[in-house]
């Protein structure tokens, strides 16, 4: 497994402006995973 460091601000944007599949696989990450690193550093998902 390996470990990630995020961004927060890099990955608000990209979460904002592109689909979560886009980042998921930009990332190679699921999306569950993504959507914790989102909650973890303070991000809301947007809604569709």
């Amino acid at each position: 497994m390996k470990t990630r460091t995020f961004e927060r601000e890099k990955l608000y944007n990209e979460v904002w402006a592109e689909p979560m599949t886009t980042v998921t696989k930009r990332y190679e990450i699921s999306d569950v995973a993504l959507r914790k690193h989102c909650k973890k550093l303070g991000i809301k998902e947007k809604s569709d």
